[in-house]
């Protein structure tokens, strides 16, 4: 019986320890996630200035060096240990080449991502970049399987966060124009 006691007095003893622990952890997990959060958040505003510029470049084979591309959306999220920033550009669906034999469903999805361009044009967002992006999966699928929404991804490691790596640049390649990189400060707000 005394020997029973001791281990019960030892077991519940360890489990306190083992809640007390549990919730230090949870209570540090809280705040590195809350930190990460915070670090999201300041990369991310300073690429919003960026969200809507105007540049002309080749998006894909679609079109030639010079279509008009507007930045649509730019994400700040950490993925696991990895902060990664996502850059969304869509182009103007009237730049596409007329060197494509479109099919009737395409003809139909083009004159709607147009009127949307259209509506964006004059605003210093390009704010139906959502339903651009839909529309530009829906062709994606069809014959033509063409893009007028295209997402880059950079991601930045935890030692390049802590090596000092220049996160907040405006130095990424966004595309080309020629054989020319178009980085992220060449595109400029026409407002």
């Amino acid at each position: 019986m005394k020997q029973k006691t001791i281990f019960e007095l030892k077991t519940t003893k360890l489990m306190a320890e083992y809640l007390d622990l549990k919730d230090e952890l949870l209570k540090k997990v809280s705040y590195s996630e809350g930190l990460k959060k915070v670090i999201a958040d300041e990369v991310g505003h300073f690429y919003e200035e960026f969200c809507g510029n105007w540049c002309k470049m080749r998006f894909g084979h679609y079109t030639a060096d010079d279509a008009d591309v507007r930045i649509g959306d730019i994400r700040v999220k950490f993925r696991g240990e990895n902060l990664n920033i996502t850059v969304g550009l869509a182009v103007n669906p009237a730049s596409l080449s007329q060197n494509y034999k479109w099919t009737e469903k395409e003809r139909q999805l083009l004159a709607k991502a147009k009127r949307y361009w259209k509506n964006c044009a004059g605003y210093c967002h390009l704010y139906d970049y959502d339903e651009l992006k839909g529309i530009s999966g829906q062709l994606r699928v069809l014959k033509n399987s063409v893009e007028i929404v295209q997402e880059y991804t950079y991601s930045y490691k935890e030692m390049d966060l802590i090596e000092h790596a220049n996160v907040c640049t405006d130095r990424l390649i966004i595309g080309k124009s020629g054989d020319e990189d178009v980085l992220l400060y060449m595109s400029e707000s026409k407002f």
